[in-house]
């Protein structure tokens, strides 16, 4: 089971304005092919490019980073924002495509792991 072609509608707050509000957070700019469980909402993901935030502003590169979580309560319960500005993304793995336009997300009270 895999999304295909799907698209998510823009919020209303820019980019900057999410960083902005950010305390202490990380950017998450591309992903490598999560791990996850379609029943239970499991996964998992290495953070490829992302940027930590802190007190608003881009405080420099991450690395070796992995998030994890529960998709179905990340976005019941711990999405705050969707970005105005939104980005197409194709990726494929073992034969599997995927694409879909989204917004950035901000959540809060993540499982991040790492550096």
């Amino acid at each position: 089971v895999h999304l295909n072609n799907f698209e998510i509608n823009a919020g209303t707050t820019s980019l900057d304005k999410l960083i902005a509000e950010t305390k202490h957070g990380i950017l998450v700019e591309r992903t490598g092919w999560p791990l996850a469980d379609p029943v239970s909402g499991s996964f998992s993901c290495e953070v490829r490019s992302g940027f930590l935030i802190e007190k608003g502003e881009l405080a420099g590169a991450v690395k070796l980073c992995i998030v994890t979580g529960g998709m179905y309560e990340m976005l019941d319960k711990k999405l705050v924002e969707l970005s105005k500005e939104r980005e197409t993304s194709l990726a494929s793995s073992n034969e599997l495509e995927s694409s879909g336009t989204v917004p950035y997300a901000k959540f809060e009270k993540i499982v991040v792991a790492g550096k």
